[in-house]
């Protein structure tokens, strides 16, 4: 039985992110960087498990700034795979 968190193929992303949300992934890499831990932006777009580990963690860290964009790259994400827009 398939679940919302099964891993595709690598070679298959699942997140095509548009412009904005490519920028806040961007900064959302640098500042989980900033704290010592270091992410793949391949595996944020393509596998739903780990980015919502690394997405998870960066909630923990108690910086504001990191706390929003870790929600604003969940929400894309979840519209995305609903086929909704995205609420910027």
């Amino acid at each position: 039985m398939s679940t919302a968190l099964d891993s595709p193929p690598a070679s298959h992303p699942v997140f095509a992110l548009d412009p904005l949300h490519d920028e806040l992934l961007e900064r959302f890499a640098l500042g989980m960087s900033r704290r010592g831990i270091c992410l793949s932006r391949t595996l944020m777009c393509s596998d739903p498990r780990y980015a919502v580990v690394q997405l998870a963690q960066a909630q923990t860290l108690l910086d504001p700034e990191l706390n929003s964009l870790a929600v604003a790259l969940f929400q894309a994400f979840q519209a995305q795979r609903s086929g909704l827009p995205s609420i910027h």
